[in-house]
This record gives C-alpha cells, structure tokens and sequence, in this order.
C-alpha cells in the first residue's frame, strides 16, 4: 500500500508540467483560430460593401447615350457611396467592421489596389479604367482591399491584406412586372423588300416582275439637311432586271418583316403571308403604295385611237420630300403632265382639222380640262389627306367633221395613267412608310417609262423610324396620346378587368408581369410562359386624365428634366411602357398585340398633372409628354435577358450582379 500511494504521487506532477508544456499551443491554436474566424467576418463584409457598391452604381447607366461623360462620373460616385473606402470618399456608407480607414477601393481595373496615394484618373471619372469606362464596357467591377486586417492578438506575426470583387452586368429586360398600361407602336423591322407587280396581269399572285431585298443604312452617314437623317432609311442602288412590258401599269409594294427565316421566294400571297411580315400596298392585291406608268414608243395615233405616251407628275407639298408619287401629308396641288398622240405631229391637236388638228380635248378625271403647250398636255388636281391611290384618268374627244362647234367624232379615255399615293397608316396601305422613290440607276424618277427589259433602278424607302434615346438633353419632350377614339388609343388591358377605372389603376401600380415575344409575333394561346405572357391586349373606351393625374400628380411630382442633367433613377417620372406592333391601334375593336420590348420614358407633362416645371405647361386632352430615355431600373421584378443592354433605343434594362 505504501509503495503504489508514492507512485501515484510521482505521477501527478508530470501532468502540471504536461499541461504548461500544451498552454502555449493551445493558446496559439485557439488565437489563431479566433483571428481566423474574424478575418471571415470581414472578408463577408467587404464582400457586402462591394456588392452594395456595385449595385447602387447601376442605376447610374441611365443616360450612358444622352451624356455618357456625366453618366460614367455619376457611376462612379455612387458605387463610392456606398463603398466605403474614406480616401476617395470621407462620407462613404458601410464603413468596415474595424479600422475602417483600411480599406481601398478600385473601379473597373484589372488589378487591386497598391500600396500608395488612391487612383486619380486624368479624366476625372473617379474610374480606374483598366477595363474600361461603364458606358463603353456596359459593366462596373469593383475590387475591394481591406489593408492589413486587424489582429486581436498582436503577437501573431500575420498582416492579411482581405480581398473582395463584385461586377455588375447592365443587361437587357426581357420580361417585367409594374409596366405601365401604356403601349407605343414601333416600326423596327428585320428586312424591308421592294416588289414589282404588273396591274394588268390577270393574276395578281402570278405577276411579280422583279423583287429585291432593300439595304439598312444608316442615316450618319447622309448629307447633311437630308430629311432622311430622320427616318429609318431603306435602299437598294441597282435592281436589275426589271422587265416592264409596253402599254402596262405596275405597282410598288413594300414588304416590312421581323421573321428572321423572311423569304421574297413565292407569289405575292405567298409572300405578304408570312409572320410577322407587312405588304404595304399588297396583302395579295397589286395595288401598290407607288405606280409605274409603261408605255410605248411604237405605231401612230389617229383622232379616233390616239396613243398614250409619257405621263408625269410633279408638285406636292413641300414637306413631302418624296412628293409627287409618295406623299406623306397630302392637301397640296399636284401637277399632270401627259403626252398624247392624236397623230398631229408637233400642231396643236387642239386646232381644227383645217389647221392641222383634230379639235381634241382632254379632261383630266380628277383635276378637269387641261390645256396643251409644246406638246404637252398639263393639268392639276389637289388629293385629299388620307386618301391613299389616286387613280388619274385622262378623257378625250376629237372632232374632225368640223370647226371644232362642239360636236364629237370620237372619244375615250386612258383609264389609269397615274396613281400619286397620300399616306393613309391603315395596315394594309402605307403604314409607316414616310418616302419612297423609284428612280433610274443613272439619275432621274422612273414612274413614268418607255417599255424595256434589263432595266435599273434604284429604291429608297423611309419608314417611321425606330424609338431612340432623346440624342440632346435640350429636346423638345414628344406627346403620347390616348384620345384617338374607342380601341384606337394607347392605352392597354394588362389584366385588370374591362373599362377605365381598372385602367386608371394599373397607371398607378402598374401590370402584372409580362415578357418579349420571341415567337415572330404569334399571340396564339398557350403562352411560353404562363405567368409573364409575350402579347398583350388593347383597350376599350374613351380614356379621361384621371389615370394620369392619379400616377403623376397625387400628391404632385416636379418635373426634373432641366435640359442639363438627367433627373435622380429615383424620379418617380421615370416609367417603363410596352413597345407594340407598328400597326397597332389602326384598328377599331379589342385586339391583341405582340410586345416587341418594353421602353424606359420620363414623363414630363401629362393631362391633369398641372405640377411644377410641367413642359408643355398646357396639354391637350389625354396626352402624355416626356423623352425616350434608356433606363437602368433599380426595382425589383425585372427578367433579365444574357445579352448586355443597347444603349440609345429607349430600352429598359437592369444591372444584374454576375460575380
């Protein structure tokens, strides 16, 4: 008993010294694990700051088109903001855990930060610019180093410099909720084709003589004053051969199209048949938005079969710049000019057959008499707005019996020797073509020819140009208008119930979610995506200021727009609207409209607003005025697509964060 007690005794002491042995490494390991687990601590709040920096400099690429100097400074100060980095900004938000003077920020560079004063870009942006200004690269990175991470036990010899990284992505919206029921048509089209059809065959579907695909160009690069600058411009310099037959009419017709497998291949029907495709002028008929007078050179006429030869046109008003055959306005004078063989040679046809003539009269049926002069015979007539074709029939009678007393021998007429067009927007005339010229490759217009094969020529359409960012922030602001009649304004039904008090609610919350057609505007039922459908109804009824007045002046918004700075991404003027079918609206009745994309706006004045800085500061009845601005929504709802945002089309886009 005595001997085992002194062992136990012995034994005791080796584990005292055991453990003053194990303290130390104990102690190390546990500080180091502490330490560690703080160091992860701020690793996650660095990586917080630049994700708020990111995030918060998104709404900051609204503008990039308008002023992207502005734009990329703005971006930059506001991912500072939130950043946290006190040497580039001494009132930044989301100040580090500890010793927050540490931490350095970087934007858009390829590398982090180093040792040394913070970056000072010559350009004055606040970017670093390695990878890039925003607004060229569509994306802010920004790299974060916190220096030399604190330590809770001084004698670990570790000084971590902590590192963290956020990019943001300003993406295109595909799809969207809180959309305001509002809808602008836009004319965007994928391909734009010209086809020539002979009137006279005896199917129209048979008679296409020529066809071509036209060229997108692009109106930069016009003359200076050209009014084209300001439409969406389509040409083809030389389409040959165009073979046109003698003493035969044909039509222009104009095929628009979206559908990316669009094909000129087939018969007219054929052709205007296709989704999402357009004839302005055709839907299967030959009766073209422009006209081809044909005629012969050939034979001779007498007083009782005299020949149609050249007819031309000329005049128009002033601000029809494709003016005589294509008018876009309408209402002024026209002028005919016709050549017609009585077989008279160059005397007077007027003239009594004594004389040499054939005591001829011609009527032109619109326009009435015409008189002749150096073998011409001229007239005039003035079309109506609106009107579309106006056919041009030329009437005659001659007398050769007598003294020209009034009697008649002969008589007849040329029934369509001119057919100069008023824009009329209905689907199936000219919708949104605003010009179209047919001319000779070799100078001069061609509607009125001497029959021929192999010929040239040369086609240029201009149609309605696509929405575009206000190019100046001194532009005059554009009117949205909802008073066009029942079914005819832009107002739409997202799925709020019939009539417009569910409309004037919608102004304020805005639609349901919904998404981009991608299916060459087909709106049939089942939707792709049930929850977010890619067409959208149009709405019935007359519509008054109270949605307006309910989303803009309750209480009362000032108008932000100074001519000198974007207004705040904030604003509550800001909206987004569904961009729809070029020919929406055209129609009376409840109809159904693919979305083509969806438009950021702000509004500026609007019927019932009556709010400070209100530009116009009087509007007409159910009108809403403002720019096309593309806007980087900051709220939530938005479906973001792969493809980065398009800067200058009025398009509605979100930063997304990618990493």
């Amino acid at each position: 008993m005595y001997l085992g007690r002194a062992k136990r005794d012995r034994e005791s002491g080796q584990v005292v010294v055991l453990f003053a042995l194990l303290l130390p490494v104990i102690l190390a390991i546990g500080s180091i694990v502490v330490s560690g687990g703080n160091w992860y601590v701020l690793k996650r709040h660095l990586q917080t700051q630049v994700d708020a920096a990111a995030l918060a400099a998104g709404p900051a690429f609204t503008g990039c088109f308008v002023e992207p100097a502005t734009a990329n400074v703005q971006i930059a100060q506001d991912a500072l903001a939130y950043a946290g980095d006190l040497a580039r900004d001494p009132t930044t938000f989301n100040l580090q855990l500890q010793q927050a003077g540490d931490q350095r920020i970087v934007l858009n560079s390829s590398e982090y930060w180093w040792p040394g004063p913070p970056p000072d870009p010559t350009d004055g942006s606040g970017l670093d610019n390695t990878l890039g200004l925003p607004c060229d690269v569509r994306f802010l990175d920004v790299k974060a180093t916190d220096l030399d991470a604190p330590l809770l036990f001084r004698w670990i010899p570790l000084f971590p410099d902590l590192k963290s990284r956020a990019r943001i992505e300003v993406r295109k919206v595909t799809g969207a909720r809180g959309i305001l029921p509002v809808g602008v048509p836009e004319v965007d089209p994928r391909y734009v084709g010209v086809l020539f059809v002979n009137e006279d065959a005896a199917d129209a579907n048979s008679a296409i003589v020529a066809r071509s695909l036209l060229d997108d160009v692009d109106e930069t690069t016009l003359p200076p004053g050209d009014p084209l600058q300001s439409m969406g411009v389509w040409r083809k310099d030389s389409i040959s051969p165009v073979n046109l037959g003698g003493n035969e009419s044909f039509s222009v017709i104009i095929v628009a199209s979206r559908n990316p497998s669009f094909s000129l291949s087939g018969n007219l029907s054929a052709i205007c048949a296709q989704s999402d495709t357009k004839c302005y002028g055709g839907n299967g008929q030959a009766d073209g938005i422009s006209f081809i007078h044909v005629y012969s050179g050939a034979g001779a006429g007498t007083a009782a079969t005299p020949i149609i030869r050249d007819v031309t046109l000329a005049g128009g008003c002033p601000e029809d710049y494709s003016a005589p055959y294509f008018n876009e306005v309408g209402g002024c004078p026209i002028g005919i000019n016709a050549t017609i063989d009585f077989g008279t040679g160059t005397t007077d046809p007027r003239l009594p057959v004594a004389q040499g003539g054939v005591c001829a009269e011609v009527d032109a049926n619109p326009g009435g008499p015409m008189t002749w002069s150096g073998g011409v015979w001229t007239g005039a007539f003035t079309p109506s707005l609106e009107s579309g074709q106006n056919p041009i029939r030329l009437e005659w009678e001659t007398d050769t019996n007598g003294g020209c007393n009034g009697a008649v021998t002969d008589r007849g007429d040329f029934p369509e020797v001119a057919k100069p067009f008023i824009a009329d927007e209905s689907p199936l005339n000219s919708g949104p073509v605003r010009y179209l010229t047919v001319e000779h490759t070799a100078g001069g217009l061609a509607n009125s020819v001497g029959g021929g094969s192999g010929l040239n020529l040369r086609v240029t359409v201009g149609l309605f140009p696509p929405l575009r960012d206000t190019p100046i922030l001194t532009a005059p602001p554009i009117a949205l208008r909802f008073g066009f009649g029942p079914s005819q304004t832009q107002a739409l039904d997202c799925g709020d119930g019939s009539g417009p008090n569910g409309w004037r609610g919608k102004m304020v919350e805005g639609c349901t979610p919904y998404s981009i057609n991608e299916r060459n505007g087909v709106c049939t039922t089942p939707y792709p995506n049930p929850l977010a459908p890619d067409c959208i109804d149009s709405q019935n009824g007359n519509f008054n200021n109270m949605g307006i007045r309910d989303a803009f002046a309750s209480p009362c918004t000032p108008n932000n727009w100074n001519g000198v700075t974007l207004p705040p991404p904030h604003d509550k003027r800001w909206i987004s609207l569904f961009i729809v079918d070029e020919v929406a609206y055209t129609q009376p009745g409840k109809k159904t409209y693919p979305i083509r994309r969806f438009g950021g706006f702000y509004v500026t004045a609007g019927d019932g607003m009556g709010c400070p800085g209100d530009n116009p500061s009087t509007v007409r009845r159910t009108e809403l005025w403002g720019h096309f601005v593309t806007y980087v929504t900051p709220r939530f709802g938005a479906i973001p697509d792969d493809e980065l945002c398009q800067f200058g089309v009025g398009a509605l886009c979100a930063p997304v964060l990618v990493e």
